[in-house]
Parts: structure tokens; sequence; C-alpha cells
């Protein structure tokens, strides 16, 4: 009979086997994707899905209604694409993956680093992913955040040296104010005309409250409905919740980024 040990440390190789093949092959990357696919990338709880709900209502507003058990097959993640193959071009595609040279175009959404991990921290206490006594400063802590850490999912395409042709950047908080002229960048990145009527319907529809009103009344994958995936949405609300002790954990990971992107001007925050 094989030492506990010896079990144990088969199994850590195996995981780590299976972990570099998901990350090579499954996660990320689809087989099924097209020259024409448009890929909605950011970090988790940065506004990846306020996006979808944008660009569905447009391209949909018409035809169906854009709720949170339509929104998977309208926008598919890139991890069920090759289900989708029905949809018409361009197809648009959600991913949170780090940079992946294989998406022939993306739009990538920045957000200020502190309110994504303040966000993804009451996300994943509320589907249960996290222990119910995890504090925040807990879960600051870790190493483990999904997919990446914040500041290396952010460089990996700042740096990537793509052309404006196959990537625009865009900002949540640009979104917050001005959500018909970042839909205009957006169709314009695309490929994409719309009426400025139609870029305020959808608008509309992709509004905050609009949002919260169609997780309550639509439900929809457990993972959205279920966790109470539309919290506040709020641009600068990491002040009222982080105190010394979580900005002291957060300025090594992520100050250098957010410095770059003018999130913060030093360290003094």
């Amino acid at each position: 009979m094989q030492p506990l040990k010896a079990i144990k440390k088969r199994a850590r190789l195996v995981q780590q086997k299976l972990d570099q093949r998901l990350n090579l092959r499954g996660e990320f990357v689809s087989r099924a994707t097209r020259p024409g696919d448009i890929f909605l990338v950011s970090y988790p709880k940065s506004g990846n899905t306020w996006v979808r709900f944008l660009l569905a209502n447009l391209l949909w507003q018409d035809q169906l209604t854009v709720d949170f058990r339509s929104i998977n097959a309208l926008v598919p993640p890139v991890t069920v694409l090759h289900r989708h193959g029905q949809l018409p071009p361009p197809r648009l595609v959600k991913s949170h993956a780090p940079f992946q040279p294989t998406y022939p175009r993306t739009i990538y959404l920045l957000r200020d680093g502190r309110d994504t991990m303040v966000s993804y921290y009451h996300y994943e206490l509320k589907r249960g992913t996290l222990p119910p006594e995890t504090t925040l400063a807990d879960y600051l802590r870790r190493t483990d955040h999904w997919p990446c850490p914040w500041a290396t999912h952010v460089a990996s395409w700042l740096d990537a040296g793509l052309p404006a042709g196959r990537l625009l950047l865009l900002r949540y908080e640009t979104m917050k104010q001005d959500p018909a002229g970042v839909l205009q960048q957006m169709l314009d990145f695309i490929g994409l005309t719309a009426t400025p009527a139609q870029i305020a319907q959808a608008v509309d529809n992709a509004s905050f409250d609009a949002m919260r009103r169609l997780e309550a009344q639509s439900g929809g994958p457990r993972s959205m409905a279920h966790s109470g995936f539309i919290r506040r949405g709020q641009a600068g609300g990491w002040r009222d919740e982080l105190g010394t002790a979580e900005r002291d954990i957060l300025k090594p990971q992520m100050n250098d980024m957010l410095i770059r992107l003018g999130y913060a001007s030093d360290g003094a925050w």
C-alpha cells in the first residue's frame, strides 16, 4: 500500500498536468474560432457582462428578449463556442483570458483593479465558493485568483503589441460616464452601424437597474442568477471598503499598474 505522502504527491503532479493541458488547449482557446470573431475580454468583475448585454441588445433588440437566460447563447463564452456555429458573423465571444494570440480581434475592458478585486470578493462570497468567514483581507492575500493576478492579466494585453485593428482598449469608468459613446466605439471597431435611437435603446435595456430587474425576473445560469451577479457597479467604490490593512495588501500587487493606467499617481491611496 502506497504511503499517503506519495499518493498526495502523485495527485499534485496529475493536477499540474491537467492544469497545463487546460491552459494550453481547453479553457481559453477554441478550435471553433473563426477569422471574423470578436472576443470580449476582461478580468472577472470588470464589466464583461455589461458589454455583452449592450451589444446583444443592439444586435437582437427587434428579434428577442436579451436576459440572463439568453445571453450565453447570443454572446457565448469561449468554452462553449463550438456549440454556437449557427450564430451569424460577426460572432461575439466572451472570455476572461490573459493574452491569446489566436483571438482574431479583441475588445479588452479595463477596470480599476481595486474595484475589481472588491467586486470579485463579494461575488465569490455570494456564490459560496469561499468559506463564509473569509474576510476581504483574507481574500486579497490569496495568490490563486482565477485566471491570474489582475496586474498580470492587464499587462498581458497591454504589452502584446497588437495593432489598432486587432485590439480596442476600453475603460469601465468611461462606460459609466458615457455608455452610448463607448457602444459607438465598439460598433466602429466591429464594423457595424446603428442609429442614435437604436444605441439609446440598447443603453437603456442594459442599464444597471434594468439588469438588476432581469436578474430577479428571468433568473438564468446558476453562476449568474443565483449569486447576486449584478451588485453595485460603482466606480471608485473601493474607497468605502478597503481599509489600511487591505490597501497595504494590494499595493505590492498592483500599484505599478494602477499608476501606469492613471488610476493612481503614487502609492498614497
